[in-house]
């Protein structure tokens, strides 16, 4: 008998004009769409590979081990299922330092927004699905006990051997085959578009995570359904369930949402960033002192000769032994106070980025209370541009660069060779010596410098530690699980609440 009535719900749902209207508005917005999202996808895949090349450009042309712990950078990939919910991704940086001066940490920008609270939402797909989809289940539902009321329908089948759950469960039934028409179709289309791409390669696990946001867009949608099923059987007429539904609708899909992220601030405000900054600016003249103070009592002997190409690349181009010897015990007389100034600043960098985090988690919490919010929340982890997936992002990078830190003192036994900070060969120092003899001219030392630069050769890198970045998808469900049991946990009380209304329904 529950499948007699969910077919003819089913059928009846098909036929309706609201139904015809929520499918082709869904599948058409989401074909117009998705050009639109594939080709912003297309530009940060474009910056991502050029910024990419710039560092392996300042790789490949690095003459010392200084060259490589400086003005470098790494970059995380633009995620391709942001197409389907961008989360914070466009909110925060998507690179890292890498330096041996400081410490890998983004989103912070020393502003008075935080980066992570993304109040006003970027439109992707799963904004879509929230807006039009929730409302055609929201219409479907009100009508699906109150509007058989109104007819006479429900009062026929109540007289017969049918039992109350079971009509309600046939309700259920025929709500999630009709809702999962238009959801189908939409997600078929988008996965149509993305396939056809050229700018989209999608792996097996970016097929997973989509198959898993159909299943939680399903459930977000059976949420709402059940929802507007309760204010149906709490209801006597088909208009004031609709009226009651939609007041709701508004609640949960847009002032809740806004309403935890302006609760967050104002319940949890965030600590200036200027003391901060001003204790970083503090500690970083601290150490200079200290690491000067420390160098100053090893006085430097020789003669060297410095070059610059760029901003972060320099080197000692030609220097005597003297020269070396007292360069390198003053670098490892400042590396102690340097390293402890690195770990001092970013901690304090840290703790502010920590204020920044907690907000955003309040506002979470505040929202969740809203179905809307917990799919906003799983759809940006199985997206991997939530907030975790930008902090994971930062701990890459973070063990990266102790990764390069390591690898420039294997390569320098300790921070105690030349080619730290010099490519000066034997042979280069003779003729720096002639020099420093008067046996060569300024102009013939100046020709000759020149033809030095221009022969000098980059480092051999091929055992460098390259960075990579990739999503953990184990990572991004362990995130999900929390709003993932919170929908299942929504769809369980609006069910267990409108059977209740139910058992009690006039069905005259």
């Amino acid at each position: 008998m529950i499948w007699k009535i969910a077919r003819k719900d089913l059928l009846l749902n098909l036929m309706t004009f609201k139904f015809a209207v929520g499918t082709i508005v869904c599948v058409a917005l989401t074909v117009a769409l998705m050009p639109a999202l594939v080709h912003d996808y297309q530009q940060r895949w474009k910056e991502y590979r050029a910024g990419v090349a710039a560092d392996e450009e300042e790789l490949r042309t690095a003459k010392v081990y200084d060259n490589v712990t400086s003005g470098r950078r790494v970059y995380r990939p633009p995620a391709v299922l942001s197409i389907f919910s961008r989360g914070v991704e466009s909110q925060v940086s998507n690179s890292a330092s890498i330096s041996n001066s400081s410490m890998p940490e983004i989103g912070t920008g020393w502003a008075a927004v935080n980066p992570y609270l993304a109040i006003l939402r970027t439109l992707d797909l799963s904004l879509l699905y929230q807006m039009v989809l929730s409302l055609l289940a929201l219409l479907v539902a009100c009508d699906a006990v109150s509007g058989e009321r109104v007819t006479g329908t429900l009062m026929l089948i109540a007289s017969g051997t049918v039992a109350r759950h079971e009509v309600l469960l046939a309700k259920v039934a025929a709500g999630v085959m009709t809702l999962a028409v238009p959801l189908t179709m939409a997600f078929l289309s988008a996965i149509l578009v993305l396939s056809l791409s050229s700018a989209v390669d999608l792996t097996a696990a970016d097929g997973a995570r989509i198959g898993l946001m159909y299943l939680v867009t399903m459930l977000f949608i059976l949420a709402v359904y059940n929802g507007g099923l309760l204010i149906s059987c709490s209801t006597g007429h088909p208009v004031t369930s609709l009226m009651l539904g939609l007041f709701f609708w508004v609640i949960l899909a847009m002032v809740i949402p806004n309403a935890g992220g302006y609760l967050a601030t104002q319940f949890r405000p965030l600590e200036p960033a200027e003391p901060t900054k001003a204790k970083i600016s503090a500690l970083d003249e601290e150490y200079f002192f200290k690491a000067a103070g420390a160098s100053d009592k090893i006085p430097l002997r020789g003669h060297g000769v410095e070059h610059r190409e760029k901003a972060f690349r320099r080197y000692t181009l030609v220097c005597d032994e003297a020269w070396i010897d007292s360069l390198i015990k003053r670098n490892l007389a400042r590396e102690p106070f340097w390293r402890e100034y690195v770990e001092k600043s970013w901690e304090l960098e840290h703790q502010y980025v920590e204020t920044l985090l907690r907000q955003e988690r309040l506002a979470t919490s505040l929202s969740r209370i809203s179905p809307v919010c917990m799919y906003e929340n799983v759809m940006s982890a199985l997206a991997g541009t939530d907030t975790a997936g930008c902090r994971s992002f930062v701990a890459a990078a973070r063990a990266h660069r102790q990764e390069v830190l390591d690898y420039v003192r294997a390569k320098t036994n300790n921070l105690q060779a030349p080619l730290l900070f010099t490519p000066c060969t034997p042979a280069d120092r003779q003729q720096y010596q002639q020099y420093l003899d008067k046996k060569m001219s300024e102009e013939e030392f100046q020709q000759w410098k020149d033809r030095r630069i221009a022969q000098l050769q980059p480092l051999d890198l091929q055992d460098y530690p390259r960075f990579v970045y990739r999503g953990d998808i184990l990572r991004d469900l362990r995130a999900s699980l929390l709003d993932v049991s919170a929908l299942v946990f929504a769809n369980a009380l609006f069910f267990v609440l409108a059977f209740t209304a139910f058992l009690k329904y006039d069905v005259r």
